[in-house]
């Protein structure tokens, strides 16, 4: 582990993580699950359930190297059994170590029920990743290998908001077509596609409030980088970073968010985008 890392810092630049890949992605059948993958015929595997790509003693001997580098950790884990593995490894590392190092997981599609407390209790964030809690094509590869029974409590917003989690999203683009903030901050509320030819809702259950996504898209991003103290909300001392949008979020329909634009973007009270309005 490099000891220079520091040296690479700067105000906008913050290598202050290592990213660890547990597993793979449910379309090639190698994310690691809890429940073997929907079986297609006889060149199929019925117990399959997916690879780990570590080890747990090589994980945690890892994530130890990153703290004697002074790294935190962001794991890849799509599958619910890789979730379970990266939350158990915090969990031996944060009682030898206490508080303070930062850790994530990214995508957390698939998280089993009694996993879903652990991310508060540990202070790891549930960095949700791609922007598919909603029916779409991307989507209906996937389900077409998952067992529905994980696929039915996919995306569980609801669940890690309503444990304390801290929730933060982010595109993961080009995995999926667009980056577009505004299809997935509604998605969050609605859990449908905003294209009027795609039908449905993905878990229902799990959809949060406009309030809620918001937080997810701002102030909840600045406290999983560990700048919450300095960014995501407009107050005296803070960077002010904010956008001018073409409406209220909160006096339009959720389902007409993802219409939402942007007029000017600022950056450390900057104008960077727009024009005088």
């Amino acid at each position: 582990m490099p000891a220079s890392i520091p040296a690479y810092r700067r105000n906008q630049v913050r290598p202050d993580f290592a990213k660890f890949f547990l597993d793979g992605v449910p379309m090639t059948r190698t994310s690691a699950l809890l429940q073997p993958y929907l079986c297609h015929g006889p060149h199929e595997d019925p117990a399959d359930v997916g690879p780990l790509f570590w080890s747990d003693d090589e994980l945690l001997d890892a994530i130890e190297r990153c703290h004697a580098a002074g790294l935190g950790a962001k794991f890849h884990a799509t599958g619910d059994r890789a979730v379970q593995q990266a939350l158990s490894a915090v969990e031996i590392f944060r009682e030898r170590h206490g508080a303070g190092r930062l850790f994530h997981i990214a995508h957390v599609a698939y998280i089993a029920p009694a996993d879903v407390a652990r991310f508060a209790a540990l202070g790891v964030v549930a960095d949700a990743s791609p922007y598919i809690w909603f029916p779409t094509p991307f989507a209906g590869i996937i389900n077409s290998q998952v067992p529905p029974a994980i696929v039915d409590r996919s995306w569980p917003f609801r669940d890690l908001l309503d444990h304390g989690a801290v929730l933060a999203a982010g595109s993961d683009w080009p995995v999926v077509p667009s980056p577009n903030p505004w299809i997935a901050l509604e998605a969050l509320i609605t859990r449908a596609n905003p294209d009027p030819d795609i039908d449905g809702q993905s878990n229902p259950s799990a959809a949060i409030t406009l309030r809620e996504a918001i937080s997810v898209l701002t102030t909840s991003g600045a406290e999983a980088m560990g700048m919450g103290e300095t960014n995501g909300v407009i107050t005296p001392g803070r960077s002010a970073d904010f956008i001018v949008l073409n409406h209220n979020l909160f006096d339009v329909e959720a389902t007409d968010i993802h219409r939402t634009t942007v007029l000017q973007t600022y950056f450390r009270g900057r104008r960077v985008h727009g024009t005088e309005l």
